[in-house]
């Protein structure tokens, strides 16, 4: 928690700075980011599209802006002197917060590089990944477009689409009949 005792000022050598952390989410997934940085005396801003309404007490500023574009979350990591940056609990917020903490020097080091996160989080790209270093994937095949050749599917064979949108596992639908495809 950030301290107003005067020789604690002294000993590191000026008034401490008040962190000034930034969440990219604000859903009731984020709530136990934002109390918990609360607690320990940041200065807390959020951004989304979507907002928890309980984490209007507990943040400073809040901004109805896209966390997953790098100008606008740019621009507040600007304009608000952002020390802290802090991803949601979301794919998109994770792979934005990663580039924009490797420009910024937002604890880089806590971060992984943007190739090695995006290889992670897309999964045509995780799948391909570890097929190359010799562990097991199920089959798969990524559709571009629509009219793809049905014959790579066995008659018979349940498959599962997975749109490659990155949305927590929204729009998974298992066909059992080759012919809803």
């Amino acid at each position: 928690m950030v301290s107003d005792a005067p020789w604690l000022q002294n000993w590191i050598g000026g008034p401490m700075q008040i962190p000034q952390v930034l969440i990219l989410g604000a859903s009731h997934a984020e709530m136990p980011i934002v109390v918990h940085a609360k607690e320990r005396g940041c200065h807390v801003t959020i951004i989304g599209l979507s907002l928890y309404k309980p984490n209007l007490k507990f943040c400073d500023n809040f901004f109805r802006i896209d966390y997953s574009s790098y100008k606008k979350v740019a621009k507040i990591i600007e304009e608000y002197s952002i020390t802290h940056l802090i991803p949601g609990c979301n794919d998109f917020a994770l792979l934005n917060a990663t580039r924009l903490a490797n420009a910024y020097n937002l604890a880089p080091h806590l971060f992984d590089t943007f190739a090695v996160a995006t290889s992670i989080h897309h999964k045509h790209l995780f799948r391909e990944t570890i097929q190359k270093i010799g562990l097991n994937a199920p089959p798969h095949l990524v559709v571009t477009e629509v009219g793809f050749s049905h014959e790579l599917i066995a008659d018979g064979t349940p498959v599962l689409v997975k749109p490659v949108d990155l949305s927590g596992g929204i729009g998974i639908t298992l066909i059992k009949n080759k012919k809803y495809l």
